[in-house]
């Protein structure tokens, strides 16, 4: 990839408002992903966010957290279908943490495996992380939790995005979450290029509340929240 190319690929993701949200003629597209805890971040990653799990599933929360599993999937195509030779500094990285995710093919994911498999670490050491940082993530979960950059998981006073799912019991409650996470956060590098901000975050919240309803200004947490 050239030096011309780069650079205009980053100044169109730091400049959204004046050129398309591309990537060598394609658009910049959200992904998801399928990683065990030691390997969360993945390396050079610009961004990433991690579903977090408090505990496994159970017989009496298995259908609530299915729910949850299927939003993941339908929201977020997976990351295999970037183009090739796309930097991965410029992706946002959606993380499902999973013990084995060798088994885990894309035109096979399923459910059942996701949940069984759930990489309960990964999960309980983001909710960890996140409440040091300042978070109050004290019910019962899941939640959607972000850092840009990935290294800024590690600072103490650095800006961590959630969005706390604890009061969702419907799919389209979730549907409505993972939809506020793609076309709000990911789709849009200008909020987390060069770390989150927290006032366009805000406004883009309450854009979303606006078109499609006020329970995410509930959920999602920031900056000093």
């Amino acid at each position: 990839m050239s030096q011309f190319f780069r650079f205009s690929a980053i100044a169109c993701l730091l400049l959204l408002t004046a050129c398309p949200t591309q990537f060598g003629g394609l658009p910049l597209i959200p992904t998801r992903a399928f990683l065990p805890s030691k390997s969360i971040p993945p390396a050079d990653v610009g961004a990433y966010g991690l579903v977090a799990l408090r505990a496994k599933p159970t017989p009496a929360n298995t259908a609530r957290l299915n729910m949850l599993c299927v939003a993941f999937i339908k929201s977020l195509p997976s990351r295999y279908s970037l183009p090739v030779g796309m930097p991965v500094t410029q992706e946002m990285i959606t993380i499902w943490p999973i013990d084995d995710p060798k088994q885990v093919r894309p035109e096979e994911e399923n459910c059942g495996y996701l949940l069984e498999h759930y990489d309960l670490y990964g999960g309980q050491s983001a909710i960890a992380d996140a409440s040091i940082q300042g978070k109050n993530l004290s019910g019962r979960g899941p939640y959607l939790i972000g850092w840009s950059p990935s290294n800024s998981r590690y600072i103490s006073d650095a800006v961590v995005l959630v969005v706390d799912m604890s009061d969702f019991e419907t799919q389209d409650s979730f549907d409505e979450a993972l939809m506020f996470w793609q076309r709000k956060i990911v789709e849009d590098p200008s909020l987390w290029a060069s770390g989150f901000s927290v006032t366009k975050i805000r406004l883009a919240m309450r854009d979303f509340a606006d078109r499609y309803g006020t329970s995410i200004l509930k959920a999602v947490r920031l900056g000093a929240d």
